[in-house]
């Protein structure tokens, strides 16, 4: 009888002891799941933040690779105009033309002198016609009288500007059309010299490219 009572309460023991081992690793394991459940959170938010610091800084850099893109643009178109500032053209080149009236080709061709011209006498000593082409080349038409402006130099430097006081001197009136071109003489009342220098953009070089000319008296027509 005693045998049968220690039986049972050691039974009842191992029952109760089971029952406690059961109960902790269910109470476990939810836990474990809580945690990870949690990591993968935080992890999916480091993420996100990444990607958006990542968008955030890519507008700036694209703006630093325009403004950069821009500039050296400029930088090149600058360096063009200079370039093409410092060459010496001589008769039948051609030279571009960029000013606030417009954007164009100058073709300076030959040039004639003249001790007398319709019935006129020049004061200086003989006039000196020019023959000039005009072509536009930028996008929008260009009033003619406003881009034939020109000075003469002798090698001593005295300076004449060019006549437009004659009838025949007025050969460049209207707009040139945008791809059209334009031709005739320019007019000078100067001296008879072995040398000459025909400079385009004189006194503007602020508003617009200067260009150069150089010929001499025995090149003329």
């Amino acid at each position: 009888m005693n045998r049968k009572l220690l039986l049972v309460i050691v039974l009842a023991v191992l029952l109760v002891l089971l029952a406690c081992d059961s109960g902790t690793s269910t109470d476990v394991e939810p836990e474990e799941e809580v945690g990870d459940t949690t990591e993968e959170v935080n992890e999916e938010e480091n993420a996100g933040e990444g990607d958006s610091d990542a968008e955030s800084e890519n507008p700036a850099e694209e703006e630093d690779v325009a403004d950069s893109e821009g500039k050296s643009q400029e930088e090149e178109a600058a360096t063009e105009e200079e370039d093409q500032e410092d060459v010496i053209y001589s008769l039948g080149e051609t030279g571009v033309m960029s000013s606030p009236h417009g954007e164009y080709n100058l073709t300076v061709e030959s040039f004639e002198f003249f001790t007398e011209y319709e019935g006129e006498t020049p004061l200086s000593g003989i006039f000196l016609a020019v023959d000039v082409v005009f072509e536009n080349i930028g996008n929008e038409p260009i009033n003619a009288e406003m881009i034939t402006r020109a000075n003469l130099f002798t090698e001593d430097e005295t300076r004449r500007e060019n006549n437009t006081s004659y009838d025949f001197t007025n050969d460049f009136t209207g707009e040139i059309g945008v791809g059209e071109t334009m031709e005739g003489r320019i007019w000078f009342d100067h001296r008879d010299e072995d040398h000459y220098e025909l400079v385009f953009g004189y006194g503007v070089s602020h508003l617009s490219t200067v260009l150069t000319w150089e010929f001499s008296a025995e090149e003329a027509k």
